[in-house]
């Protein structure tokens, strides 16, 4: 199966947390526990995982406050906050993915980075994977799936 966005894993009940392990390009991120797994191609990249990575400059000033960092004017934060949001922005025939574990308990860089190959093993009772927000397919406990860019299947378009 392809995926033209994004795939999404998570637990179909919206209350519950989803638990999967990770593993990126052969390395072992760890057991995640959060409200769900985004991995984006770089047709995607604009879209949903752009939104839940979004910084806001509210976001930005607070952060300020809190280590001190006073005096920076808002024109300098509205472009910082831009040009974090936009870090994940890749092109589209980019031969990566991009993961981002959404609203993870762990605040490290191994919840999210680029990546060529995943495999993601459930934890989850009643989970699921959505390929574009189109496919559906179950996951259960100890359910695996791998996730890989190849540039034989990347978006390739036609200048007219």
């Amino acid at each position: 199966m392809l995926a033209l966005n994004e795939v999404f894993c998570a637990e179909r009940d919206v209350s519950s947390a989803s638990r999967y392990c990770v593993i990126k390009d052969g390395v072992d991120q760890g057991v995640f526990k959060s409200s769900g797994l985004i991995v984006s191609t770089g047709t995607g990249s604009t879209g949903w995982l752009h939104a839940a990575r979004q910084l806001t400059v509210q976001q930005l000033e607070d952060v300020q406050k809190l280590i001190g960092s006073l005096g920076v004017d808002s024109e300098t934060n509205d472009k910082l906050a831009e040009e974090l949001s936009n870090e994940t922005n890749f092109p589209r025939d980019d031969p990566r993915m991009y993961f981002y574990v959404r609203e993870g308990f762990s605040l490290t860089r191994a919840s999210e980075g680029f990546c060529k190959n995943m495999k993601i093993t459930s934890e989850m009772l009643n989970g699921k994977v959505v390929i574009d927000a189109w496919y559906h397919r179950d996951l259960s406990i100890g359910d695996k799936f791998t996730l890989t860019s190849s540039k034989d299947y990347m978006l390739r378009c036609m200048q007219l």
